[in-house]
């Protein structure tokens, strides 16, 4: 099973969140399937496609704590993930 806890811990003083707003280029058969999930999914129109930050990397010492983050597409994270991204979870929002 899946751990969901949450550890809370002192952020220190230095705290930096990079971002890399360059989204990384994707094969043009990848594209292909992306944009085909990406209209299952939203068969209905009723979801936005967009930029989307996500997580790239941590890194926490007692000094500083950096979180990169880089650039998606909505609709490549949901391709990703797509127990998460069903049309019958998103539904719900």
């Amino acid at each position: 099973m899946r751990d969901h806890s949450l550890n809370i811990v002192p952020v220190p003083t230095q705290f930096h969140v990079p971002i890399n707003e360059d989204a990384e280029p994707l094969s043009v058969a990848t594209q292909q399937q992306v944009d085909a999930h990406w209209q299952r999914v939203n068969a209905d129109g009723k979801f936005f496609r967009g930029e989307l930050f996500i997580i790239d990397s941590i890194h926490h010492t007692n000094d500083e704590l950096v979180i990169a983050m880089k650039a998606s597409d909505y609709a490549i994270t949901c391709m990703q993930s797509p127990a998460r991204y069903t049309r019958k979870r998103l539904a719900r929002y």
